[in-house]
C-alpha cells in the first residue's frame, strides 16, 4: 500500500515537473533558405485567445528561448477589438524560434518607429523606422517657392530615430554621420506618391489639409492624411491616404480611399521621380514591381526607390517621372507599397541587390507565408 502511495506521489510530481517544463509556447518555423532578421510578424489574437485562454492583455508578454522579452504591439480592428499581436522575430534559415507566453506585465522597450506633424517646418508630416525616414508636405508649404508634391526620403545609416533631432538642428541637408536629406522631389511624385490622373496629366490636389495618427508603435506606425476634394466629370471626389511603416522594412503600405456622392471611376497615377543624369529603371510586368536606382550623387551615394503595385497598370514616361496609371471607383480602396533605400545604409549596395528587395517584400505581403506557426499547449502543437 505504501509502495503504491509513493508511486502515485512520484507520478504527480513528475506530471507537475512536465507541466512546468512545457509552458505555453508558439513555435515559428522558417520555411526558406534565408535568415529572417528582426521582422515584424502578426499573430492572430483570436488564435492566441483560443489556444491559451488569455483574458487580460495587460498580463501578456512574449519571451525567447533565452528568457529575453521581445517587443509586441496590439493591432486593432476598426471596432476597437484586437486583430493581431505584432512582434519582432528572427529565425535562422530552415530553422525555428520558440516564443514563450508569460502572464505578466510587459517591460518598457524603446520604439522602433516614430512620426509626427511638424508645425515648425510649414506643416510637414514626417515618419521613420530604424532603417529610413520619409515626409509629406502640408498646406503651409503650398504657397511658397519651396513647394513639392511627392514623398520625400531621408536616408539613414543609424538605427536611431532621428526626426526630432534633425528638425531641431535644422541642418538635415548635411551629413553629420547619421545620414541626411538629399533626395529631390520638386513637382513630381517623388518616392511613390499617388495623385489623380485627369485629361492625360497628373492633377495635384494640393498638399494634405489634415492628419490623424492611428498607431504609434513600438513596431508599426500608421497615420491618415486628408486632401482637398477635386472635381472629375462633374462629381466632387474626396481623397484620403493611409500610410503605415513597420520596423525593419524599407516599404510603406499606402491605402488610398476615394469618396463621392455618386459612384464614379477615377484614374490614379503612382509616380517615381527620374533624374536627367539617367539611373537604372526596372519594371516587372508580371509582379507589377518597379525599382529605380538613381545616378550616384558626387558626395552622398545612391538612393534606390521601389514600388509594388499589385494591380494592372499602364506604364507611362515623362521627362521628370515614371507613372503607373490605373482606375478605381469611389467605393473601393487601392493598396500599394512604396519605399526607398540608400547604398550607404549597407543593406542594398547596388541596383541588382535592390531589385530583389521588392520581390522578397511582395512574397511576405501576398501571404505566401515563409513562416509556419504552431501553437503548443501541454505538449501538443496546433497550427
Amino acid at each position: 500500500m505504501k509502495r503504491n502511495i509513493f508511486i502515485l506521489i512520484g507520478l504527480l510530481i513528475s506530471g507537475l515537473v512536465i507541466a512546468q517544463a512545457a509552458p505555453s509556447t508558439i513555435i515559428l518555423k522558417n520555411r526558406t533558405q534565408e535568415d529572417i532578421q528582426n521582422r515584424v510578424l502578426g499573430l492572430l489574437w483570436k488564435d492566441i485567445v483560443r489556444h491559451y485562454h488569455i483574458s487580460d492583455t495587460a498580463l501578456f508578454a512574449l519571451e525567447t528561448k533565452d528568457g529575453k522579452e521581445i517587443p509586441i504591439q496590439f493591432e486593432y480592428h476598426t471596432d476597437g477589438t484586437i486583430a493581431k499581436v505584432l512582434t519582432l522575430i528572427s529565425i535562422p534559415a530552415k530553422g525555428r524560434t520558440i516564443l514563450t507566453i508569460i502572464k505578466r506585465k510587459r517591460a518598457p522597450y524603446p520604439s522602433l518607429v516614430y512620426g509626427r506633424y511638424i508645425p515648425e517646418r510649414k506643416d510637414d508630416f514626417a515618419w521613420e523606422n530604424n532603417k529610413i525616414a520619409f515626409r509629406m508636405y502640408g498646406k503651409a508649404l503650398q504657397s511658397t517657392t519651396e513647394n513639392a508634391h511627392g514623398i520625400d526620403v531621408w536616408v539613414k545609416r543609424t538605427n536611431r530615430l532621428v526626426i526630432n533631432d534633425w528638425y531641431k538642428k535644422n541642418d538635415y541637408h548635411t551629413d553629420h554621420g547619421e545620414g541626411l536629406d538629399f533626395y529631390s522631389v520638386g513637382t513630381t511624385m517623388g518616392a511613390g506618391n499617388i495623385a489623380p490622373y485627369l485629361s492625360d496629366t497628373v492633377y495635384y490636389p494640393g498638399n494634405y489639409t489634415s492628419w490623424k495618427i492611428l498607431e504609434q508603435g513600438p513596431l508599426r506606425f500608421r497615420f491618415r492624411l486628408t486632401y482637398d476634394s477635386f472635381t472629375y466629370k462633374g462629381v466632387r471626389v474626396a481623397l484620403e491616404k493611409e500610410i503605415e511603416l513597420s520596423a525593419g522594412e524599407q516599404f510603406n503600405k499606402i491605402t488610398v480611399s476615394l469618396g463621392s456622392l455618386k459612384k464614379i471611376r477615377v484614374p490614379l497615377a503612382v509616380g517615381i521621380a527620374l533624374r536627367k543624369e539617367g539611373g537604372n529603371f526596372y519594371y516587372d510586368s508580371q509582379l507589377r514591381i518597379a525599382t529605380y536606382w538613381e545616378p550616384a550623387h558626387v558626395s552622398h551615394g545612391t538612393i534606390g526607390i521601389g514600388i509594388l503595385l499589385g494591380r494592372k497598370v499602364d506604364v507611362l514616361s515623362t521627362k521628370s517621372q515614371k507613372l503607373f496609371v490605373s482606375t478605381i471607383n469611389t467605393r473601393e480602396k487601392m493598396v500599394y507599397f512604396a519605399g526607398a533605400t540608400w547604398d550607404q545604409q549597407g543593406d542594398y549596395r547596388s541596383s541588382s541587390e535592390w531589385n530583389k528587395a521588392p520581390r522578397q517584400f511582395f512574397a511576405r505581403q501576398k501571404g505566401e507565408s515563409s513562416i509556419k506557426i504552431l501553437y503548443q499547449t501541454k505538449n501538443r502543437a496546433k497550427s
